[in-house]
């Protein structure tokens, strides 16, 4: 009997589960579409999605889905009646069957999308912008280098023509020592 109580009380968290998760991403919506910079409702909803709601409701299914295959697999005798197994049956399928959250709430999965949506959007947005500052970057290290390589240029010039001068002065001091300097005697 605690166990037909138990499985009873299973289905009722389901359903009230999916009730509020539904609940939770119509505001989630309503809060999307009236451009309010306030996302509460959405942060309140993406922590059921992300949070103890969700587990809950997966552990929840779980149970009433073991209960499920243990009666199909042992055709469990019990003090039920065949209406209220085959009841239980239809519920299990319907509020845990496949793709039940999709198919048992109205918002839940519109009000997933927009968000996912808007944080690709967002995160696309933070992508533009990183672009443009490296474009920025890339832009700022270019003239940079232009600038340490006309810096270089310029040293290069300045090294070549004191070496063209030291040279200079070298020629001409090698030709006034040789002008000054005594002829040695024929031999």
């Amino acid at each position: 009997m605690a166990q037909e109580i138990s499985l009873e009380n299973r289905i009722d968290l389901i359903k009230t589960t999916l009730s509020t998760l539904d609940t939770s991403a119509a505001e989630c919506i309503d809060q999307l579409n009236s451009r309010s910079k306030n996302e509460s409702k959405c942060v309140d909803f993406m922590a059921h999605i992300d949070g103890q709601t969700t587990t809950d409701l997966i552990s929840n299914c779980n149970a009433v889905r073991s209960w499920r295959e243990d009666y199909v697999e042992n055709t469990i005798t019990s003090n039920t009646s065949a209406e209220t197994n085959l009841q239980r049956m239809r519920d299990v399928e319907f509020f845990c069957g496949e793709n039940f959250l999709q198919k048992r709430t109205t918002y839940v999965s519109a009000a997933f999308e927009l968000l996912n949506d808007k944080q690709s959007q967002a995160f696309s947005n933070l992508s533009i912008s990183r672009r443009i500052s490296e474009l920025q970057f890339i832009n700022v290290q270019d003239k940079e280098r232009r600038s340490l390589q006309e810096s270089m240029l310029l040293q290069n010039q300045r090294q070549q023509s004191e070496n063209d001068n030291r040279r200079n002065e070298l020629q001409r001091e090698l030709i006034r020592q040789q002008i000054n300097s005594v002829p040695y005697p024929q031999n």
